[in-house]
């Protein structure tokens, strides 16, 4: 994911960018199935960006998210990319993450 900085001249844009998704999960209460949706974390990495800049910042899949994001219907994943910079206003941004291209890379 690429990420950038607009600060003032000779600054520079610390934080951390985030991946979750929203997942159905099942499992079984006194022999009923019970569905409940609950928010995983995918993964996550920190970045340092110097003012006027950008960068590509990799977040790397477990095996246990890539499998997860395998078992999707058409191996396609929403989830919720935030950035978490030290100082200034958090960005949410919604991005699809592919099956096909985690299973090559295991990065995303």
């Amino acid at each position: 994911m690429s990420v950038s900085c607009s600060g003032s001249s000779g600054a520079t844009c610390v934080g951390r960018l985030t991946l979750t998704a929203r997942v159905k999960t099942k499992h079984k209460v006194k022999g009923r199935t019970k569905t409940e949706t609950k928010t995983v974390t995918l993964g996550s990495a920190a970045y340092r960006v110097a003012a006027g800049q950008s960068t590509t910042v990799t977040i790397k899949l477990s095996a246990s998210n890539v499998k997860l994001l395998d078992s999707t219907p058409g191996h396609k994943l929403k989830a919720v990319a935030s950035a978490r910079p030290s100082t200034g206003a958090a960005v949410v941004k919604t991005v699809t993450l592919s099956g096909t291209a985690a299973k090559k890379k295991h990065v995303m």
